[in-house]
Order: structure tokens, then C-alpha cells, then sequence
């Protein structure tokens, strides 16, 4: 599994973009977390916002990362999407003895993930990747097909609630 090795010094200044993190949402996200979390895995890591929240609230957890790190996507900032797994490195460092990262598509990172028996351990999995509602969609069928012992969670709007939506008919009907 490709991952993602940090360098020797934090690669630029810490650059936070808490785009997402309204109170409500973080205290939520900080609710599915704490000292007994093992193993959470997150989809879609951008900067490190959740990240960073996950590794506050779960300290005895270790984090794995997924994203492209390449821009794809990306609603804000292009100079920040340029530089975001730098930037990510850089938010994380105080935790990155505990923080793997996997610079992939989600879809490849949670094959990846099984395949090596790691999904099966996972205590909390946070989808914030692709905003598209096929993406979305896809992130989650292949998180509970995967992830079969963990909470999956996430945030969005727009076509991601759509997809959850879906997701969720889907599921109940089966």
C-alpha cells in the first residue's frame, strides 16, 4: 500500500481551513470519538480539519488519511489545493507518528485498506471526500460493504444529503 512518508522537517507553516467546522458539526464528529477509538479512518483529508479534531478527541487512535492531495475538486482555494498535503503535514504534525497517509482515490485507499485486513478493526470511518452525488454514493456503499464493524459518518450538503438519503433507502430495503 502506497504510503505517504513525512519529511524530516514540517514542510510549510500550519495553514488550518475549517471550512466545514461549525460548532454543532464538530461537537457531533467529536461525540463518535475518544480514548477507546482504535483506528479511525478518514476519507477525504484535505488540510486536516477533521483530522486534527480526530486526533485531539481519540489520542490513543491511529489515523488513516485518504485523498488525492492533488486539487481534484477542489471548491476553495486553488493555491491552497495545490499545496494541501503539504499543508496537511503541517496541521498534523504534532500527531504524525500516529497519522498514515494514502494518497489515492477513496475507492482505492478502502480496497486497499481491506485487502491489507485493516477495515475490519476500523472503529470510526468519516467520509468528506467527493461532493458529488455518485461519488458520494460510492464512498458510502464501499464503507459499509468494507467497514462492516464501524460507525460511518461524514458532512455535506447538496448532493452528498441526496446521496445519503439514497443510501439509506437503499439500505433498508434490502
Amino acid at each position: 500500500m502506497p504510503v505517504v512518508e513525512w519529511p524530516d522537517v514540517p514542510p510549510c507553516p500550519k495553514e488550518l481551513h475549517n471550512y466545514w467546522l461549525w460548532p454543532d458539526v464538530a461537537h457531533g464528529f467529536a461525540q463518535l470519538l475518544d480514548v477507546e477509538t482504535k483506528l479511525y479512518v478518514e476519507l477525504g483529508s484535505w488540510c486536516g480539519a477533521s483530522a486534527v479534531l480526530a486526533s485531539m478527541h481519540a489520542p490513543n487512535a491511529m489515523l488513516v488519511c485518504i485523498d488525492t492531495w492533488d486539487g481534484r475538486g477542489a471548491q476553495y482555494d486553488r493555491d491552497v489545493a495545490a499545496r494541501s498535503r503539504e499543508v496537511f503535514q503541517a496541521n498534523l504534525w504534532h500527531a504524525r507518528d500516529r497519522v498514515q497517509m494514502l494518497q489515492m482515490t477513496t475507492l482505492e485507499g478502502v480496497k486497499a485498506l481491506a485487502h491489507d485486513g485493516v477495515a475490519a478493526h476500523a472503529d470510526v470511518v468519516y467520509i468528506d471526500a467527493d461532493h458529488s452525488y455518485d461519488g458520494a454514493k460510492a464512498d458510502m456503499m464501499a464503507c459499509k460493504q468494507l467497514f462492516p464493524n464501524a460507525t460511518i459518518c461524514g458532512d455535506d450538503h447538496n448532493a452528498v444529503n441526496r446521496a445519503i438519503d439514497d443510501f439509506f433507502d437503499d439500505a433498508h430495503s434490502v
